[in-house]
């Protein structure tokens, strides 16, 4: 219990110091966030509180109770969350009736939330979609990569804080939105580091205050001066939350408002379970379809298309015949359809089959996606469908990579970009020469080459190993375009692939983009070296035993192989 005896020694130990500009025994600490103090006077017996602070009964400004001191002190840890003195009321008068709850604020544990249901579906778009009408947000796609960012944190707090969870409104008497989007980013920084291996730079408050704690004696103006614009740079400009665009307080404020009521959205629900939400992971893919713009080079598969290739692969033979844990790849993953989609599909097989946890199936499937925004996106949705597991690697699929090897892969499944002019400018020299294609291609065309497909092709010789099989989706003209890159990439399946079938989509497959595609439905030749080496070097050897006179005749007879 607090009271007048050990009163000193706990401002003491809260940092509080003799005010040695004033007179008498009074005890002070000031507030750099908020630029207020709060006083203690022993002499006089008096709790002063800074000016703002609502006292709504005196006798709880002295020394008469030992509450009072209880009062003081949990001002104080207000204060040093943040609080201004202008939000903070004591002894408020409170009119009592009907679901009064007193606004306390209790630990949120994992078992407290909810799991979602089809119900709630069109809700959650509807509540969404009018949150961002009501405060004029008209970015969709930045709104959902924010939304993204906070899908990310949710799953973090749920994994990480089961027990106390943080992404939670605690209640503008116990809370406010600069701790809470302190624990937002911190959540975010574990996120992104542990799932995509990105850091993100991120500084706590208390890492500053362990700074300027180096310094003895009552923090000095500069030292305000300068936690103020710390303050500011990392409050009132843009951030990972920001659905609007931020750069000073005002808009602070107004972007908190969105952000908070976002989060009371999802706060109440649970994202990841033990089981596969598959209602959760299609309530995704709809905020998906209305949050992403598709751009050059970028087409998302339509669901339908996507059922359509796996269910046309051999899945249940994949699974059943290998003894091992097999490997599966799309190495241009965008927002993980084809992985979150085969996951499904291969796990009734492996309940029927094979005496092992899905979990290491799962973790045995590796996408690649080199627009950061979607990587992101792909990993989440492998959450939202409860398959952690999933491996998103944003790279460069055309580059090599320390966790890709090329045969590493007996299932290869994508829809490569198309026609994106001066992509080989991305990929250095040394990757560029490991493609027999780019000797197709001169280097004074590298800026204007938009041949990207046929490169992912000869990626798909390169990863699959002997008697993989693979469906990809391409232009329908790789199949007749008569450049020489194209004409090559030709001659790659026909070497290294038996080609299944070929199946024809629709023009408008792909929005309005007009694209005619093909499906093909490849399986890698077992044979090593490949048929078309072995013929290759039959002919050369043909050739070199024999020599052309120019008359239509050969002016040799012996015959043009050794053994003949």
């Amino acid at each position: 219990m607090i009271d007048k005896n050990n009163l000193k020694s706990l401002l003491n130990t809260l940092g509080f110091q003799k005010d040695s500009t004033l007179f008498g025994n009074v005890f002070a600490k000031h507030f750099d966030k908020t630029d207020c103090a709060l006083k203690a006077d022993f002499e006089k017996e008096l709790l002063i509180y800074p000016e703002g602070l609502k006292v709504n009964e005196r006798h709880t400004c002295n020394f008469s109770a030992n509450e009072n001191f209880v009062v003081f002190e949990c001002v104080h840890r207000l204060l040093e969350k943040g609080y201004k003195p202008e939000h903070l009321e004591l002894e408020p008068k409170w009119k009592l009736g009907h679901g009064a709850s007193g606004g306390r604020a209790e630990k949120k544990t994992l078992n407290d939330l909810k799991t979602i249901g089809d119900h709630d579906k069109q809700p959650k778009y509807h509540e969404f979609a009018t949150i961002l009408r009501q405060h004029n947000v008209s970015g969709r796609e930045n709104a959902f990569d924010k939304l993204v960012n906070l899908f990310l944190c949710k799953i973090v707090d749920e994994k990480q804080n089961p027990h106390d969870l943080r992404f939670y409104w605690k209640g503008e008497y116990s809370d406010n939105y600069f701790d809470l989007i302190d624990r937002l980013q911190r959540l975010y920084k574990i996120g992104m580091d542990e799932f995509l291996g990105e850091e993100v730079t991120y500084v706590d408050n208390k890492e500053i205050d362990e700074v300027f704690s180096l310094f003895q004696g009552r923090p000095n103006a500069i030292q305000r001066k300068v936690k103020e614009h710390f303050r500011k740079q990392k409050y009132f400009t843009n951030n990972d939350f920001s659905f609007i665009d931020v750069h000073n307080e005002r808009l602070f404020y107004q972007n908190a408002e969105i952000l908070l009521k976002i989060v009371k959205m999802w706060q109440d629900i649970r994202l990841n379970g033990d089981q596969q939400n598959q209602f959760l992971g299609d309530m995704f893919e709809g905020f998906l379809d209305q949050g992403i713009k598709q751009s050059e080079g970028q087409f998302f598969t339509p669901m339908p298309i996507t059922k359509f290739i796996l269910m046309s692969l051999p899945l249940e033979n994949w699974i059943k015949e290998n003894e091992q844990i097999p490997k599966a790849i799309d190495y241009a993953c965008g927002s993980g359809h084809f992985l979150t989609e085969l996951a499904s599909q291969i796990k009734p097989f492996v309940i029927e089959y094979k005496d092992k946890d899905i979990k290491d199936y799962y973790a045995q499937l590796y996408g690649i996606e080199k627009e950061y925004r979607l990587s992101k996106v792909a990993k989440l949705s492998a959450f939202m469908y409860s398959q952690d597991q999933i491996n998103i690697l944003y790279a460069d699929a055309l580059a090599e990579h320390e966790r890709i090897r090329d045969e590493m892969f007996s299932l290869l499944v994508a829809n490569p970009p198309f026609s994106v002019k001066g992509f080989l400018q991305t990929l250095p020299e040394e990757e560029r020469n490991r493609y027999a294609l780019s000797k197709t291609i001169e280097t004074k065309s590298l800026s204007d080459n938009n041949s990207i497909e046929t490169f992912f092709i000869e990626r798909a010789k390169q990863l699959l190993a002997s008697d993989g099989i693979a469906g990809i989706i391409v232009p329908s003209s790789i199949l007749s375009n008569s450049n020489r890159t194209y004409i090559a990439a030709r001659e790659i399946l026909l070497q290294y692939f038996d080609i299944i079938a070929i199946a024809e989509l629709g023009s408008g497959t792909f929005g309005k983009t007009g694209t005619n595609t093909v499906v093909l439905f490849l399986r890698r030749k077992t044979e090593n070296p490949p048929p078309a080496e072995h013929y290759k070097n039959r002919v050369n050897d043909w050739f070199d035993n024999v020599k052309y006179c120019g008359k239509g005749v050969f002016d040799d007879q012996k015959p043009p192989f050794p053994d003949e």
